[in-house]
């Protein structure tokens, strides 16, 4: 450690600008034995961390800091991240900055990421829309407190047709299927389910096909009934993709399974819906990021 802190001491900042720089701050940054090392390395990133996001090398360093450091020797970083209104959703929209949120939502503890969390709630489903923002939305998804989980996803159930028009926006509806509570999931997949057509093309697409099946299999009773027969009438347009027989082959198996614990089963396989509205073919979703 003596050998790269002679190398960095003082020149932090600038080393951090260039490629070799970058690697070998964060070289020092791993071997500083503890906290106190590490942030005297730091103090010559204070107050520059949020150049230090836009910059290509940089902001590994700043990374490198929140991995090997403990979560309150990283309060500075959260700090001057707050301290710049409207920096947390433009960091969640950046290229790099949506890395350092990341880590930061994944190695700090509650308290330190509510006002993080908070600050994303309110421009939840546009971040969940973006290509960067949709990583950081699903990290709130993963260590937000239950009550800001819950109102992400209600914000998502809201607006759900509008956020999986995006790929970004399917796999933030996924992530949040799978990591909310059992009637945070239950209700989100209602509202995908609730318009048949966005079901049917999601069921076509590479990202959306995996989206349906956490559908399928969150839905019950009655309500899983009525999706599986409408994807079983429309197995024309399902059988031209692979997602479309991942989707097909598990309305089947749940049809199956339904039949054999109904006392008097109809035969789902061939029976037309008439809870759901929409041509057989339907139109896919133009998935873009």
């Amino acid at each position: 450690f003596a050998s790269f802190l002679a190398l960095t001491k003082g020149r932090v900042w600038a080393l951090s600008r260039t490629p070799e720089g970058s690697r070998l701050v964060q070289r020092t940054l791993e071997a500083a034995s503890d906290d106190e090392m590490r942030h005297f390395l730091a103090e010559e990133l204070t107050g520059r961390v949020c150049k230090a996001m836009r910059c290509p090398h940089a902001n590994h360093v700043v990374q490198k800091f929140i991995l090997a450091s403990s979560p309150e020797a990283s309060q500075f970083i959260v700090d001057e991240v707050l301290s710049r209104p409207g920096l947390v959703p433009q960091m969640a929209r950046h290229r790099y900055g949506c890395r350092i949120l990341q880590h930061l939502l994944q190695r700090c503890h509650a308290p330190q990421i509510a006002p993080l969390v908070e600050a994303l709630l309110d421009h939840a489903q546009v971040l969940a829309c973006h290509p960067f923002g949709t990583y950081v939305i699903q990290q709130v998804l993963e260590h937000g407190s239950p009550t800001q989980c819950h109102r992400l996803i209600r914000l998502l159930e809201r607006s759900v047709s509008m956020v999986v028009s995006s790929s970004a926006g399917v796999a933030t509806v996924a992530a949040a299927i799978r990591h909310g509570g059992p009637e945070d999931a239950l209700w989100l997949s209602r509202a995908v389910s609730q318009d048949p057509q966005v079901l049917l093309s999601l069921a076509q697409l590479r990202l959306g096909c995996h989206c349906v099946l956490l559908v399928l299999q969150t839905l019950s009773g009655k309500e899983q009934e009525k999706a599986v027969m409408f994807l079983i009438h429309h197995e024309a347009a399902l059988s031209n993709s692979r997602g479309g027989m991942l989707v097909l082959d598990e309305a089947k198996a749940i049809a199956e399974n339904i039949q054999r614990h109904s006392s008097a089963p109809p035969s789902l396989t061939h029976s037309r819906s008439t809870s759901y509205g929409g041509s057989g073919d339907g139109t896919g979703i133009e998935a873009s990021v």
